[in-house]
């Protein structure tokens, strides 16, 4: 529990500098004052503790399987990593696993919806691959080219219980 408070406590202090530095106007502060030292210092300062406070908060993740039982793995993150380690870290080991939908695997799916929305354009494709056992896996992925962008950004992945026909099994 002192974790969880710790975490919102720094996480309430980072969001509340970013509103401030965003618009100090609406806090009745010049912007000139931001550019202070001290608070860029401070700014910088809570935002690697809530990096590292975050980073030791990990240590395990679990995930449903490909082989329909739900996994886990211990995770190792170094103190001082950031966010983006732990995400690095969570997709090394889904990797090592084979649970990870790699864009190769993904590449052998066949796209069956297409949604557009002002966000961007969604992409629904089924495909499968084998599992690191030998059974083949359906799957669906939903990804999303967001508005203004060129790259596909994975939302969701999940098992289907039986081949659509189309689907292809690599």
């Amino acid at each position: 529990m002192e974790t969880l408070n710790r975490l919102k406590d720094l996480g309430r202090w980072v969001l509340a500098m970013r509103r401030l530095k965003e618009k100090p106007e609406n806090y009745g502060i010049q912007a000139a004052r931001l550019n202070d030292p001290e608070f860029l210092s401070r700014q910088t300062e809570r935002e690697l503790a809530l990096q590292t406070s975050l980073a030791g908060a990990y240590d395990t993740v679990w995930y449903p399987s490909a082989s329909g039982q739900i996994g886990h793995d211990d995770i190792k993150t170094a103190g001082g990593e950031g966010g983006f380690s732990i995400v690095e870290e969570i997709k090394r080991t889904l990797d090592r696993r084979g649970e990870l939908i790699t864009p190769d695997r993904a590449a052998t799916g066949e796209v069956i919806e297409v949604i557009r929305s002002p966000f961007g354009t969604k992409y629904v494709v089924d495909g499968g691959f084998t599992a690191p056992k030998g059974v083949p896996v359906c799957v669906r992925t939903v990804w999303i080219v967001e508005e203004g962008e060129d790259e596909p950004r994975f939302v969701t992945a999940y098992p289907r219980e039986e081949a659509d026909e189309g689907a292809t099994n690599d």
